[in-house]
């Protein structure tokens, strides 16, 4: 799967675009963009940060330029980063690849069995 976009961002006109080629991931026969929209930003629990709105045109505008990737934790801003891009991906989740990390919160130490990230994952999609 061979695709090219450009990739630059010109705040002054708002723009973003991207040069990347897409990967398969994995057997799944799905097309992941080499560039991801990294989310540790989105919100603004832990000081100023990227507010839902601003967050929503970043997404819109990294979506338009073709890519597809979103990185995410539950940690990013106390949680408050993957509330938001849920919100924001409502009706077009199919649209993207996802890829987030669990059982990183603070306080005690979580078990990290394989049914422990089993049920932490299961349990985070639930949620979403």
């Amino acid at each position: 799967m061979k695709r090219t976009l450009s990739f630059g961002i010109d705040c002054s006109r708002n723009q973003l675009w991207l040069t990347t080629q897409f990967k398969l991931l994995g057997y799944t026969g799905a097309g992941v963009s080499q560039v991801a929209y990294g989310t540790a930003n989105v919100g603004k629990c832990l000081g100023h940060r990227v507010d839902e709105p601003e967050s929503a045109s970043i997404l819109n505008a990294f979506a338009h330029a073709g890519g597809n990737f979103l990185d995410t934790a539950d940690v990013y801003q106390s949680g408050q980063s993957e509330e938001i891009l849920g919100n924001r991906l409502q009706g077009r989740r199919e649209d993207f690849i996802l890829a987030t990390k669990s059982s990183n919160r603070e306080g005690p130490k979580v078990q990290t069995s394989c049914a422990t990230v089993q049920l932490l994952a299961h349990g985070a999609l639930d949620c979403a």
